[in-house]
Formats: C-alpha cells, structure tokens, sequence
C-alpha cells in the first residue's frame, strides 16, 4: 500500500469490520452503477472516450485507495444526516442504522465521484456526462424537464439545501438514473423527501 496516501493508509490499517465491509459494497455499487461517472469504457461517454483521448487519458477515477469510508453514530458535521461526504477529507461517513439502506450509500457516491469530476477531469467532460444522462432520461422520465426545474428552485431556496451540500443537475439526474435502475420512487435516491414531493 505504499503509493496511498498516509489518511487512506491509516483508515486501512483500523478500519472496522463493518466499514470493511461496507468498502466491499461501494466497490460493487461503482462497478454496477457508475460507469458513467468513472468514464469507464462503453459507458455513456464512450464516443469521447474513444474519439477524444486527450479528455481522458491517465483520469484515474473510483475508489481505489481514495475513498474512506467511516461507520459513524452521528456525522461530524453535527447534524441529523443518515451519511455525508466530506470533500477536504475523501471521506464518506454512514450512520450506523443506516449502513444497510443502499438509496443512502448511493447518494453519498454520487457526491464523491461527482468531486472526482471536478477535481480530476476536465471541466467539459463534466458537461457532457450532464447532457448525455438527460438524453438517457428524457424518454424513461416523460416530465424531466418539470422535475428538474422543480428541483432547481427547490434547491435555491430551501434550507436542507443551502446548508446541506451541492445536490446541482449533475447530482440530480444521476440520483434519477439510479432510482430507475435500483426500482426506487423517483426522487429515493436524491432523498430530503424528494420522492414525496411536489415534483412527483
């Protein structure tokens, strides 16, 4: 494990067993349901992959001595979240009651590849992965269009929001993606009541 970095290597090293196993599932999870984020050979970006090397070549994305992930009693932000993802640190936290609850750890994933985007690829990649998961949506969600601006506005002025991380287009049609994909009430994945909501 010499070529992690020191904070990924200490987790290793005291990691729990129910954060060991945990790891095992966002492994799974990314294999299945990432595709798209991890720029993966015939995933939704593939023509670029393909026609545009210089986008993506030497990207690096996944878990793979990156990504710690922490069973916790209560997140450290202090807050009543089931998970969080803390940017600076690579790190997810999971409520311990809420270690078996896949929308959970999902959401959670999709803030942590989406910062890989940012940090690690090109801006326009970013971009693109944006309108190619609209595309894919677009006729398996007839008002897609409604549930985004709906969301949107939601976003900017509802509290859980303002506080509670970025949850922009990208994060929103990717948690609509794998709400479809995973059989969930549109709007499961993205959470904060979304599925009950008024964009439903």
């Amino acid at each position: 494990m010499e070529c992690f970095s020191d904070p990924y290597r200490e987790w290793w090293e005291n990691r729990t067993l129910e954060e060991y196993f945990l790891h095992c599932q966002c492994y799974e999870y990314e294999e299945e349901y990432f595709e798209d984020m991890i720029l993966k050979d015939g995933s939704l970006l593939n023509d670029v992959i393909e026609t545009v090397n210089n986008f993506t070549d030497g990207y690096l994305l996944g878990i793979e001595g990156e990504l710690r992930i922490y069973v916790v009693n209560e997140c450290e932000s202090g807050r009543c979240y089931s998970g969080c993802y803390d940017v600076k640190e690579h790190k997810i936290e999971i409520v311990k009651e809420y270690i078996n609850s896949k929308d959970v750890i999902l959401h959670e994933l999709i803030h942590f590849y989406e910062h890989q985007l940012e940090e690690k690829v090109d801006p326009v990649i970013r971009e693109l992965l944006t309108i190619e998961l609209y595309n894919k949506l677009s006729p398996q969600i007839p008002d897609l269009r409604k549930r985004l601006l709906d969301h949107c506005e939601l976003y900017s002025y509802v509290e859980t929001f303002k506080s509670g991380g970025q949850h922009g287009v990208l994060f929103f049609l990717k948690s609509l993606d794998l709400d479809i994909r995973c059989g969930f009430p549109l709007g499961t994945v993205c959470g904060y009541g979304r599925d009950k909501s008024i964009i439903e």
